[in-house]
């Protein structure tokens, strides 16, 4: 209920004062009358009737003293209702601050739920993507195993050509050594041979050794260098 409508509902005691007051003077003027008539002229009827009066006064003043309490009531009332008002309008300034942050809050919640549509729109693409690398890494995995495979079948097959080529170099080489071997021994046997035709023939020894070692060079290049060595033995 509005403190306003209230404080309208109570009574207004100051005009019953003023009434009890106008009361009290119409019956002190009628008094005053009635002292002239000759009705009342008798003393007995006199003091009843300004018994009555004083017991009416009194009964007035009392009222009047009621009233003035109740006045005192009516102001403190007012009082009540003046800080009853100012309360109402502290809460009322209280629950505009509390809308003001409910609208704040409002503001807020909104902004909240369009990070976490935001979030779930980023979250959505990160799974997108996530997916797509999945996809990717998958073929790439498949590509690295088909590479693999090629290359280790082409180190097989290198190591099988590798493997053939030692064996040939190694039967090359055998056959060169053997080839080498084969033509120490036909120069050594052809140093033998022309030493003892020189020693037949009789002619200077040196000087023929020389000139075959020359000749022995022209045709066999340095794989001659030894046969000075079996000819000094000689």
């Amino acid at each position: 209920m509005d403190s306003g409508s209230s404080a309208a509902s109570l009574p207004d005691f100051s005009a019953i004062a003023e009434s009890a007051r106008g009361l009290i003077g119409d019956l002190v003027e009628q008094l005053d009358e009635g002292n002239n008539l000759p009705a009342v002229q008798d003393g007995a009827q006199w003091l009843q009737l300004k018994t009555r009066v004083d017991g009416l006064e009194n009964s007035l003043t009392e009222v009047k003293g009621a009233v003035t309490v109740t006045q005192g009531d009516v102001t403190t009332l007012r009082g009540d209702v003046t800080t009853l008002r100012g309360d109402v309008t502290t809460l009322q300034g209280g629950f505009t601050i509390l809308q003001n942050d409910v609208s704040t809050l409002q503001g807020g919640f909104t902004i909240l739920q369009n990070d976490v549509t935001s979030l779930r729109g980023e979250v959505t693409t990160l799974r997108d993507d996530v997916t797509t690398i999945r996809g990717n890494m998958t073929v790439l995995t498949g590509d690295v195993r088909l590479l693999g495979e090629g290359l280790g079948e082409q180190m097989r097959s290198l190591a099988t050509r590798m493997d053939s080529v030692i064996n040939r170099l190694t039967e090359s080489t055998q056959d060169q050594a053997e080839a080498r071997i084969r033509l120490e021994a036909s120069l050594v046997a052809a140093a033998r041979r022309m030493a003892t035709i020189l020693n037949e023939l009789g002619e200077p020894r040196q000087a023929r050794v020389d000139e075959r070692q020359h000749e022995l060079r022209k045709m066999y290049g340095a794989e001659c260098l030894s046969l000075r060595v079996i000819l000094g033995e000689q």
